[in-house]
């Protein structure tokens, strides 16, 4: 079982419908690591799973690709699972998935061949876009579009193209006027496309961009049917980011054939650990992520509330800071500024974006 390490092993494999030679192998191989291994035989895969991984399974191995086997066994995966697809061809047909699982529980799919099994388990890179690559953002307009947009196009290893598509013509138009500048200077080139606008042309124009597949695709929609539309666009060893913020039990048809297929990989992430927020610093640090370019609006410790409801609404396009030493300042677009507070305001940086000379005469003016 190559790429097994010993000091990273589970404590039991549990064997379904394999063929006894399979299954002789793996006893063999595990005897001399003292992995318990369980065999079992039925249709009735999640009456096995209760008995043998009342919480799930933290990976699951599947060897062919019958999608109804793979419907079936999905279900089972506990959090931070990975499913892995063993096989040398593709999937056929659309796979039923849960979405809002891969999202909340951090839930892997990924492919591989008979000769490495365990090749999924080899990312073809961490947390980062694919460099020069062709990169998707579907939803890109809003608050949450706006910063993987940033991180895209600030990232000096990033994507050489960036496709940003949403239903919002406004939204989708500031997204040039605000990073523009930064894309320029990266030589990334932007892209802009309203599938509203576009009707039936809109997947011919991503094919036209990426023929072959994206690298790197992050969606944001929360629609099972535009998450589903997503998959279908993955290249060769792609990456797949489900950001969508789906609950749990919201199903969609998820193209797994560019998985198997083509090496590709699903994962999905919802909220942030100490490890992600000192990464956050260390770029800012470094001058290699502008955190005041996804502010949106700013206020003083009254405008909590509104603060909180406006993020709830996703009605602003970007982040809201709170001034909690600030009395009397009600939530304010930077925009706004220019009428309410044009000192202020005239600190603000291209777009209307914050800066710390504009943070330094607010602070000024109402401490």
């Amino acid at each position: 079982m190559a790429g097994l390490d010993p000091s990273s092993v589970p404590s039991e494999i549990v064997l379904t419908n394999c063929p006894a030679t399979f299954a002789q192998t793996i006893q063999t191989l595990t005897s001399i690591t003292s992995i318990k291994v369980t065999t079992a035989d039925g249709a009735d895969l999640a009456a096995i799973a209760a008995a043998q991984a009342p919480d799930g399974f933290d990976e699951i191995f599947v060897l062919g690709t019958d999608a109804a086997a793979l419907q079936t066994v999905a279900p089972l995966l506990a959090k931070d699972g990975v499913m892995s697809v063993v096989t040398e061809g593709g999937v056929e047909q659309m796979v039923e998935i849960d979405v809002g699982r891969v999202h909340y529980d951090a839930l892997q799919y990924v492919a591989t061949s008979p000769g490495r099994p365990l090749g999924g388990y080899a990312p073809p890179r961490a947390l980062k876009l694919q460099q020069d690559g062709l990169c998707w953002i579907c939803g890109a307009g809003g608050p949450m579009g706006m910063m993987h947009v940033q991180l895209a196009i600030e990232a000096p290893d990033g994507p050489r193209t960036v496709v940003c598509t949403d239903i919002d013509t406004d939204r989708l138009e500031r997204i040039p006027i605000r990073f523009g500048e930064a894309a320029q200077r990266r030589g990334c080139k932007l892209v802009l496309l309203n599938p509203k606008e576009l009707g039936d042309q809109f997947e011919a124009e991503l094919l036209k961009v990426a023929p072959e597949g994206f690298d790197d695709v992050v969606c944001l929609v929360p629609v099972p049917a535009i998450i589903s539309q997503c998959s279908r666009f993955l290249g060769k060893r792609g990456v797949y980011n489900i950001f969508a913020g789906v609950g749990r039990g919201t199903m969609a048809q998820m193209d797994l054939g560019k998985v198997t297929g083509n090496n590709a990989r699903w994962f999905g992430s919802s909220g942030s650990f100490i490890d992600d927020l000192k990464m956050t610093l260390t770029l800012a640090e470094k001058g290699e992520l502008s955190p005041n370019m996804a502010v949106a609006a700013v206020g003083g410790i009254e405008a909590v509330r509104d603060g909180l409801q406006a993020g709830s609404e996703s009605a602003m396009p970007g982040k809201i800071v709170i001034y909690p030493h600030i009395a009397n300042l009600p939530l304010t677009t930077l925009p706004d500024l220019h009428t309410k507070m044009p000192e202020v305001a005239a600190k603000l940086g291209p777009d209307d974006t914050w800066t710390r000379e504009a943070e330094e005469v607010l602070l000024e003016k109402l401490l």
